[in-house]
């Protein structure tokens, strides 16, 4: 009886998960070749049609649930790199669109005489959209400028693009009941890279250098990025570490284009998965075997974080460490700045750790046991006679010195190689200032550079006014604890450009839309009370 009493219930799978996992098999069917790489094909005609079809917010959580999913199209032999996301994006924010401005309203004068004047006031109300828009102002005006100005328009759209994720994560956030899902499936998409850097790092201790590299060159970085990505990474890259008289070592960047961009988003994770484990603890007031989970979850972060070999992030963590330790002296934040200084210390004994853990020989090497790996890279920060070291002080020198020639607009957005007096194209290898800041100026003059740093103000300003408030609520607390890791991110952009990774700035721009977002609830939840 019961079990005709089964059978007889109606079974609901969300189409979300059904069309997730269709893909995930699809991409690991690719991947260890058992399907062809045209099959992604039926993969993306499904999404779009998906996209197209269901409810708006249903497909701005599934976007937000795949951006590490999302693979390059097949399109011809000769373009083979289109990203499934680029034409997904532009689906969703076209439907946003029409939504928010339908025919009927489009179609009012009087809807195009007031709009500049709403446009200029929820912008004036708003300084990080309004230093955002003119960011990209500058952008579209130092196209003019460009040396190459199809490479230049061609960077501006892409950035543009992963941008919009900004707008839609804003828009399903603010009806709030959406606030927490939009939390959960951010990070359930960053354990994806999570889980992919697990086989990653095991498959390292089981096979040879030389398959490791083909392999993962001409099945995954060529099905996730394309042709193009997979020539220039056959023959150099940054996925491992060398040291005088010892075999390479890997550095870990799971599905990610390097160990830069790898390292970038499981900083971004893990505040996310900070508020999961604090708010879980609050609610039940003790420790089940879910929590300890979690916190295993946590610290496997930071270990991967330190098996990236990503010196920057390395030494950007005491950014963090010393604002934390400062506000804990000033008796600021309470309980919320324990937390954080506990999680961040979290990261330097994994790194300490990782040093015994490299001491293991990888690709099937023969190495005398080394337990000081990790340190001698450390060390190396500091050391100007380094090679790569030496290269970006180079770099450096150079922006700044293009800087001071072009103050205005810069080369033109894009255009960084001019700087060096190397080829534009140049630019998907990696050929950038490997500095946000000096990268924008550079590329569109000190107003870009200031606009860059007015931008990572306010986000941190924002930040701030949730942290030194009593906290209210969960959401509260994890805007404080972004904070801490957006000073992270930023500290670190100084040493690299990873945050400009396509994944890498949408998963950014969704958790800058949980920051702006918060204070309209609070507004909204304060005059529902008062009514």
């Amino acid at each position: 009886m019961k079990l005709i009493n089964f059978f007889k219930k109606n079974i609901y799978i969300n189409p979300i998960y059904l069309l997730y996992v269709f893909n995930l098999i699809i991409i690991l069917g690719i991947v260890f070749g058992f399907l062809p790489r045209e099959t992604i094909a039926g993969s993306a005609f499904l999404i779009f049609f998906y996209l197209f079809l269901m409810k708006i917010e249903d497909g701005i959580l599934f976007y937000l649930l795949t951006i590490p999913l999302f693979v390059a199209l097949p399109v011809s032999r000769g373009f083979d790199s289109l990203n499934i996301w680029r034409i997904a994006i532009l689906i969703l924010f076209t439907r946003y669109l029409a939504q928010q401005f339908p025919l009927r309203i489009l179609l009012k004068i009087d809807f195009w005489k007031k709009l500049p004047k709403k446009i200029w006031l929820h912008l004036n109300n708003n300084k990080l959209e309004l230093w955002t828009v003119l960011y990209f102002s500058l952008a579209l005006i130092s196209v003019l400028v460009a040396f190459d100005k199809g490479t230049a328009i061609k960077r501006l759209f892409y950035v543009g693009q992963m941008i919009l994720i900004y707008p839609l994560a804003l828009y399903i956030i603010k009806k709030k009941n959406l606030l927490k899902k939009t939390i959960k499936y951010l990070f359930v998409s960053s354990l994806f890279i999570f889980i992919a850097g697990v086989f990653q790092l095991i498959f390292s201790y089981f096979t040879s250098l030389g398959h490791f590299w083909e392999w993962w060159t001409w099945k995954v970085a060529q099905t996730f990025y394309g042709t193009d990505l997979a020539n220039i990474v056959s023959g150099a890259n940054t996925w491992f570490s060398y040291s005088p008289g010892r075999s390479p070592r890997l550095r870990l960047f799971s599905t990610m284009t390097d160990s830069h961009s790898f390292a970038l988003y499981l900083v971004l994770a893990t505040p996310i998965l900070l508020w999961f484990m604090v708010s879980r603890y609050l609610k039940n007031k003790k420790i089940d075997a879910i929590l300890i989970l979690q916190a295993i979850v946590l610290c496997l972060m930071q270990f991967f974080i330190a098996l990236s070999g990503t010196r920057g992030v390395w030494l950007s963590v005491g950014a963090p460490i010393v604002m934390a330790l400062y506000f804990l002296i000033k008796k600021k934040g309470g309980n919320t700045t324990k937390i954080i200084l506990i999680t961040l210390s979290s990261f330097i004994i994994m790194l300490l750790v990782s040093s015994l853990f490299l001491s293991i020989s990888q690709f099937n090497a023969k190495d005398k046991i080394d337990n000081t790996l990790t340190l001698k890279r450390l060390k190396s920060i500091f050391d100007i006679e380094e090679t790569s070291n030496q290269g970006r002080l180079f770099i450096w020198k150079k922006s700044v010195e293009s800087i001071i020639k072009r103050p205005f607009l810069g080369v033109g957005i894009g255009n960084f190689p001019v700087v060096l007096e190397q080829d534009v194209l140049l630019q998907k290898a990696g050929s950038t200032a490997h500095n946000v800041y000096l990268n924008s100026g550079a590329e569109m003059g000190i107003l870009g550079l200031m606009l860059n740093v007015l931008i990572f103000y306010e986000i941190l300003k924002r930040c701030y006014l949730f942290f030194k408030e009593k906290i209210k609520d969960s959401h509260s607390l994890l805007v404080a604890f972004l904070g801490f890791y957006f000073l992270w991110v930023f500290v670190y952009s100084f040493f690299d450009i990873a945050i400009f990774d396509a994944r890498v700035m949408m998963f950014f721009a969704a958790e800058i839309a949980i920051v702006s977002s918060l204070p309209l609830l609070e507004k909204k939840k304060t005059t529902t009370q008062l009514s």
